[in-house]
């Protein structure tokens, strides 16, 4: 069992009926409540572009390239206009869901896919620190008429010990 309890157990992915029922399964998934954020992102870089090794003498400095430093700008311009200020940050054990539409048919590695969605969602305050993600699902749908990422961020309920 998860950590979110039986019903994720008796769902079936993709659900029958397309995009549509998919897209409605996975807001079932998180759930919309006051401890969660919705957004819809542009699709980013690919991990190869996201980052540059720049070697300075014997050191190696790992930095975020020009197209990731826009990547990240975009984030931070969604998540202001997406979001009213008071629920712009999720605070406590989090979980994330991803929900990817390919821009074009091109094959694409969907593990590549979070960790500069990842990085742009911190550095926009949604959350402090990405080692509180305790539940990361990413699905890839494609839908003819839809290019980006639908991302739910929410605050995972807080276990007894």
């Amino acid at each position: 069992m998860t950590r979110w309890g039986k019903h994720h157990q008796d769902r079936t992915w993709p659900p029958p009926g397309g995009a549509a029922a998919a897209l409605e399964a996975g807001a079932a998934l998180l759930g919309k409540h006051a401890n969660s954020v919705f957004l819809e992102l542009p699709w980013p870089p690919t991990v190869n572009t996201y980052w540059r090794h720049i070697a300075t003498g014997q050191r190696v400095r790992v930095v975020i390239s020009a197209r990731g430093r826009a990547y990240r700008q975009a984030v931070i311009g969604a998540v202001v206009g997406q979001t009213h200020p008071d629920r712009r940050t999720v605070a406590g054990r989090l979980a994330i869901d991803i929900v990817a539409f390919p821009p074009d048919r091109r094959k694409r590695d969907l593990d590549n896919l979070p960790k500069a969605v990842l990085d742009a969602l911190e550095a926009a305050g949604v959350y402090a620190d990405d080692s509180a993600i305790d539940d990361l699902r990413v699905r890839r749908i494609a839908h003819p008429n839809k290019s980006g990422l639908e991302v739910t961020v929410a605050k995972l309920p807080e276990v007894a010990t």
